[in-house]
């Protein structure tokens, strides 16, 4: 990401409501190319990392961990659910 903490996108993004939540929903905007960068959670599914890692390298996606689970993850964005990648768009 830019000069900002992945944190700290992520809080803009759920703020201006840019960020989109879901495994099948970011990985058909990814696949669109309307993402700026992916957040995984540590623990998210190898299967799913994976997934991320080919579009992103497709598309010029960042790609960044978020530094906890994706139940830490889901608690930050202020979501009563673990969520284990996160979209934020362009």
């Amino acid at each position: 990401m830019t000069d900002k903490s992945v944190n700290d996108q992520i809080k803009d993004a759920i703020a201006s409501n840019n960020a989109i939540i879901g495994t099948k929903r970011v990985l058909k905007i990814m696949k669109s190319g309307e993402v700026s960068s992916v957040v995984i959670a540590k623990n998210c599914p190898e299967i799913v990392k994976k997934d991320v890692m080919h579009y992103s390298k497709v598309g010029g996606i960042e790609v960044n961990e978020f530094n906890g689970t994706g139940k830490d993850l889901g608690t930050f964005c202020g979501k009563p659910f673990s969520i284990a990648i996160l979209a934020i768009n362009k």
